[in-house]
């Protein structure tokens, strides 16, 4: 705590008032609101802030509004200023008058130097509730010479403001009373305030515990100011721990295992081995691979769970189910299924070989053209795919109904059309030919191929 000491002017044998009183809270706090009127009640607080802590909060300043804090609907703060403050704070309060003690999440804005502030609806932030005490003492001296008598106030942070009461009944208010005194108790729970603090003396603390004599480098511990207590020093290259119960330190050794050293340094310990070392190997993870450099052994590197020729099953690709193969292999897989198809085998040579009879390569239909066809000349030629098809295959076609009806495949002295048809890669193709000495528009007609190897 902080004491004041002043020189105050008093008339012999008239008593002279000294009262010290606690930091003034903000006055006249007034809002309005730029939206709809309605039943929900928000008040606004002001707290000032002093060099030696929080005033009170202001008496509340509410408004009822009928809709959102929001966009252009928003609550005009203001007050009056307070002598002496380095800030102010501004909590609101929704459907209470009345402010809450202690915390609460109900800060507006904080810090602020203005008198005033508007309220757009954003988030409110933690506060923490923490005014100065109500101080009320007051001292009161009789001065019984023409000396100006010597006060010590003690108690109170020093700028608190202290009013003086002369005979006359006027009051003097300060917060820089000087003079000379001497210092009785000092507060750590509150701030310093008023100016430097010198002594040609020793500054003691009567009640903070020295704890014997530390000694630079020593750990202090402690569960309060008056519990510290010194650890003493570890041995050489020792590390501070937890002890196994997890309610205390104490100091621990590391200790090197075989072909493993231990060099403490500056800021750091090295753990090294010492050399490779011999062994034997009794396991090998074959799920991860292995690195570090190559293994060798003298002896036999077994593994007894893999698969041998003597330990790997028989599998029966004639049976079916369990231990046996089923489905098609399929034919890529075999020479990439190069010359492979249904007239075809797999041969001991490692190649597809033909059979012996025939076989359908590739089968379907085919609807010729309807466009006139000169005298002498052909019609484009009908190409249908067909894969698989060889130049060297047999391409069979006939009629899917009797033809003789259709112009141009009728019966006529002066002849009828001609079809031509012949494989290429992957294709069958038709060609209709005018042999007769007049131009000739046949027909629809659908032939029916296969193509045979």
């Amino acid at each position: 705590m902080i004491f004041a000491v002043g020189s105050l002017y008093a008339q012999r044998d008239q008593p002279l008032s000294l009262q010290v009183s606690s930091p003034a809270s903000v006055s006249q706090v007034s809002t309005q609101y730029a939206g709809t009127g309605g039943q929900q009640q928000v008040c606004y607080f002001i707290i000032a802030n002093y060099p030696i802590g929080q005033s009170a909060p202001s008496d509340p300043s509410c408004v009822f509004i009928g809709d959102s804090i929001t966009g252009a609907k928003t609550v005009r703060i203001n007050w009056n200023p307070v002598t002496g403050v380095n800030s102010y704070d501004v909590l609101k309060i929704v459907g209470s008058p009345n402010i809450p003690s202690g915390s609460c999440t109900c800060a507006l804005t904080t810090g602020i130097t203005l008198t005033n502030a508007t309220d757009t609806g954003g988030a409110l932030s933690p506060y923490t509730l923490n005014a100065a005490p109500a101080v009320t003492d007051s001292i009161i001296l009789n001065n019984r010479d023409y000396n100006s008598p010597r006060l010590q106030v003690q108690k109170y942070p020093f700028q608190i403001p202290v009013s003086v009461v002369y005979p006359d009944g006027t009051t003097q208010t300060t917060a820089n009373i000087t003079g000379s005194g001497t210092v009785t108790q000092v507060n750590t729970t509150a701030p310093l305030g008023g100016g430097p603090i010198t002594g040609s003396g020793t500054v003691t603390c009567s009640t903070c515990a020295t704890g014997g004599a530390f000694v630079n480098g020593e750990l202090i511990l402690g569960g309060g100011l008056q519990a510290l207590t010194s650890l003493a020093f570890g041995t050489a290259n020792q590390v501070l721990g937890m002890n196994a119960a997890g309610n205390a330190h104490e100091y621990k050794t590391i200790t090197a295992g075989a072909n493993v050293t231990i060099t403490p340094g500056v800021g750091t310990i090295t753990i090294a081995a010492t050399s490779s070392g011999t062994g034997t190997v009794t396991n090998i993870a074959t799920t991860a691979p292995l690195s570090g450099g190559v293994i060798t052994t003298t002896g036999t590197l077994s593994c007894p769970t893999c698969l041998t020729a003597s330990t790997l099953p028989a599998i029966n690709l004639a049976a079916s189910g369990a231990g046996g193969v089923t489905g098609n292999l399929p034919v890529g897989n075999l020479n990439s299924g190069t010359n492979a198809n249904g007239g075809t085998f797999w041969a001991g040579d490692g190649t597809w070989k033909a059979t012996g009879g025939t076989t359908t390569v590739a089968s379907g239909n085919a609807a010729l053209g309807t466009s006139s066809i000169n005298s002498g000349a052909c019609a484009s030629a009908v190409t249908v795919s067909a894969t698989g098809v060889a130049t060297t295959d047999n391409v069979m076609a006939d009629f899917n109904a009797d033809p003789t009806a259709v112009v141009g495949y009728q019966p006529n002295s002066n002849g009828m059309l001609t079809i031509i048809k012949y494989p290429t890669t992957n294709n069958v193709n038709f060609k209709v030919c005018n042999n007769t000495a007049a131009p000739i528009t046949p027909g629809a007609i659908t032939l029916n191929w296969r193509v045979v190897r």
